[in-house]
Parts: C-alpha cells; structure tokens; sequence
C-alpha cells in the first residue's frame, strides 16, 4: 500500500481492506464529509451502531 500511495495523483485517496468486509458503495458519503471541508475522514466498522467523532 505504501508504495501505491507514493504514486498517487489525486486529491483524494480511499483505501479499503480486500477482503470484503467493507462496502465501497459508503466511499460517496465519506468524499462528501472531505469535501464539506474536513481535512481528514477515517471510518470504522467498530463503531458502526454507537456512533463516533473524535478527531
């Protein structure tokens, strides 16, 4: 991974676990929060019921 971001070119850049466990169909929703101004987005399955914000 570190060496596909090295070359990455765009202003935005999402990386998911390979092994299905997570649904790139949500990686709309979080572009949004990036482009509603916020610097950096980090989801979690963990806290998918509970909520979570802390950065």
């Amino acid at each position: 991974m570190r060496e596909g971001f090295v070359h990455c070119t765009g202003d935005i850049v999402v990386a998911l676990d390979a092994d299905g466990s997570m649904n790139p169909d949500e990686i709309p929703a979080i572009v949004a929060f990036l482009e509603s101004g916020l610097d950096y987005v980090r989801s979690s399955r963990k806290y998918w019921r509970r909520g979570y914000r802390s950065i």
